[in-house]
């Protein structure tokens, strides 16, 4: 029943408004029941027929959002895969190609990864590509590896003290502890390597050994935790290390160094087994300082020399600390021959 005194218009396209007042609905069309014009208020010219809901388009954006960023991280996953791959393979084949060349071709080798290693150094830690402290560093770190070649390792460490007080003294503050630090770091580590390979009757097996032992762990880890993912090993150092692959790499360091005795005479295979352990804890410890020495220093790689890896001391952190382990344990079971007694016990 109309409030209003004027006539209730058949007209559709009208509807009373407050007051009684009739005005003409824009929403309805003349000829159309209310039921096609409700259906037409909802969806409006152009959002039918031919072309997808509004709505619709944007709630499949959404859900393919997602998918999207999955394909975008696998292919960067990927593609990380492919160059570290590559890299670690071509610094793989020249490794082992100087190794068995002989202890020459070995030191000659050492001493161009000892020069980079100390030019990483320098400029992680004293922001410099060059200068007067970069030069005393390589120079006493290049003449303990010569003098390690020459089968003066005694000598040689000598030579790493008496360097790190010279290149301490360039500095002041903490630069002087690091830049000493830098250079014990670098050159024990290189020393033991050229001591161990320079053992005539075992020298060669050892290196590789040790090689193997590193290799094999740094890859275990990194696919362990890739794969296997779980809790962070030291997230505040390293978030992308978790104890999964810190495992992954234990055993398969085991199960490298057992399969190694079948390379050797009368090796046993539980000690080489234990050493293989040894050498992976030292490889992951080693990963880890450098992880907290770059933290330390904000700088996310020692340089971009490696593609996939970084610099030559992200690539060979885990090594660094290795070799010096192994060199400790040869030299604790044979001091005069500690090849052999890194194989032997």
């Amino acid at each position: 029943m109309s409030t209003s005194d004027e006539p209730v218009s058949d007209d559709p396209t009208l509807r009373p408004a407050a007051g009684g007042d009739i005005r003409r609905d824009p929403s309805a069309v003349p000829g159309k029941s209310r039921e096609a014009r409700d259906t037409a208020s909802v969806h409006p010219a152009g959002s039918r027929g031919d072309g997808p809901s509004p709505v619709k388009s944007v709630e499949r954006d959404h859900q393919q959002a997602p998918q999207a960023s999955a394909s975008t991280s696998t292919r960067r996953l990927r593609r990380e895969l492919i160059a570290r791959s590559l890299s670690a393979l071509a610094l793989a084949g020249v490794a082992l190609a100087a190794t068995i060349a002989g202890v020459t071709s070995f030191a000659i080798l050492i001493c161009f990864i000892v020069s980079v290693l100390c030019w990483e150094w320098g400029r992680m830690v004293r922001d410099e590509d060059g200068g007067v402290t970069f030069l005393l560093h390589a120079l006493f770190a290049l003449l303990a590896c010569v003098l390690a070649a020459l089968d003066l390792t005694m000598l040689a460490l000598v030579s790493l003290a008496i360097g790190a007080v010279i290149v301490g003294a360039t500095r002041y503050g903490n630069l002087a502890g690091v830049s000493a630090l830098g250079l014990f770091y670098i050159g024990v580590p290189a020393v033991a390597l050229i001591w161990l390979r320079s053992d005539a009757s075992h020298g060669l097996s050892a290196v590789l050994f040790v090689f193997m032992i590193v290799w094999t762990a740094d890859t275990a880890a990194f696919v362990g935790g890739r794969l296997i993912g779980g809790a962070k090993l030291f997230p505040s150092i390293s978030p992308n290390k978790t104890w999964s692959g810190f495992l992954t790499s234990l055993v398969a360091a085991a199960v490298v160094g057992a399969g190694f005795a079948f390379v050797l005479e009368h090796s046993p295979h539980v000690q080489l087994a234990m050493t293989g352990v040894i050498l992976a804890i030292a490889a992951q410890i080693g990963d880890l300082c450098e992880s907290a020495l770059k933290r330390g220093y904000g700088v996310k790689d020692a340089s971009g020399l490696i593609p996939g890896h970084g610099g030559f001391m992200d690539r060979l952190d885990g090594q660094i600390f290795a070799s010096g382990v192994a060199a400790v344990l040869g030299v604790a079971m044979n001091w005069h021959a500690p090849a052999q007694g890194l194989l032997y016990w």
